[in-house]
């Protein structure tokens, strides 16, 4: 049986062709499980929509076509994006800056940088800018979103997905960077998909809301972030992150955790790994070198945290998941 062709899509519904040429990508086909996704991945896919282009790094499409999961790196760009066919819930992976979005519905403004999620669902009209920046990106159609949010409804677990915000989440970007190394890795299986998914959403409705009583303004959260994402080599204290914001480090700590979901410090370290993960990729830099970079005294010091919050050694990792994140 000849294998099916998966042809990349941009963030619109259109082929991903670029000017009019046929696609450059290569299709291969895993395990073909109920519900398996088919792999569609080549040097760079280029991905025409208006005057901009994207390189399609990989993607991932589930056999109904209802869920989607593609790298990619996007140019800057200002103006007036293609309707949305999906809701894509996008982690940024590297690059990144200052990101505004309107629609008909809700508005988007603020922060994009590594470790960051946002999201975009169907609208009739977007109007906006975005830096450059590297993003892995999960499309849900419209009906299966509205399936699993029906199925949690009648459980009583679910609230509400808020589209105006960036989610600071580690949680939310771990699930989404397993979900990415399962599916390279292996052809997915229906049950896997529909648990993974269903965490997903369950995560994004359980945030506190971006203006919830007790928590820090979109402003002081966006400067915090910045000041540790420049000082990750540092040595970032308590008392430094609170006077960014005026609060006595008590109540700056509360807030934080009520906005983020961690203390400062769990965030801080989770940070500094996800700066690691990135780094590992060159082997060309040292252990001990990554280290200094990411504010550990040493390669041993480094190497603890790493396993305690990834659950291997850098070592390991680099030889293995490095090459799939």
């Amino acid at each position: 049986m000849t294998p099916r062709r998966s042809v990349p899509k941009s963030s619109d519904g259109t082929s991903a062709r670029g000017h009019g040429s046929a696609p450059v990508e290569s299709t291969t086909t895993g395990p073909r499980a109920n519900g398996a996704f088919r792999r569609t991945r080549g040097p760079s896919a280029q991905t025409v929509s208006g005057q901009s282009e994207h390189s399609v790094e990989l993607l991932l499409t589930n056999q109904s076509g209802d869920v989607r999961l593609k790298y990619a790196t996007y140019p800057a760009k200002e103006g007036e994006f293609a309707k949305l066919s999906d809701t894509w819930i996008h982690l940024c992976r590297d690059g990144g800056g200052h990101l505004y979005r309107t629609t008909d519905g809700n508005k988007l403004d603020g922060q994009m940088r590594p470790g960051v999620v946002a999201l975009a669902g169907p609208d009739a009209r977007v109007v906006g800018a975005w830096p450059s920046m590297s993003l892995l990106s999960l499309g849900i159609s419209a009906d299966k979103l509205g399936a699993i949010m029906a199925d949690l409804r009648r459980q009583g677990s679910v609230g509400s997905i808020d589209y105006s915000r960036f989610y600071q989440d580690p949680l939310l970007e771990q699930l989404l960077i397993a979900i990415a190394a399962e599916a390279e890795t292996h052809a997915l299986s229906t049950l896997f998909i529909e648990h993974a998914l269903t965490l997903l959403v369950l995560r994004l409705t359980a945030m506190p809301p971006k203006n919830a009583e007790g928590a820090l303004s979109s402003r002081q959260l966006n400067h915090v972030c910045d000041f540790i994402a420049e000082h990750l080599s540092d040595d970032i204290s308590l008392p430094a992150l609170a006077s960014i914001t005026g609060l006595s480090t008590a109540e700056f700590s509360r807030r934080f955790k009520t906005s983020t979901g961690e203390a400062p410090y769990a965030y801080v370290t989770h940070q500094r790994i996800r700066h690691a993960m990135w780094l590992l990729r060159d082997a060309s830099v040292s252990i001990d070198s990554i280290a200094k970079r990411v504010g550990y005294l040493n390669g041993s010091q480094f190497a603890r945290a790493f396993q305690r919050v990834v659950g291997r050694s850098p070592t390991r990792w680099r030889r293995g998941d490095a090459a799939n994140s």
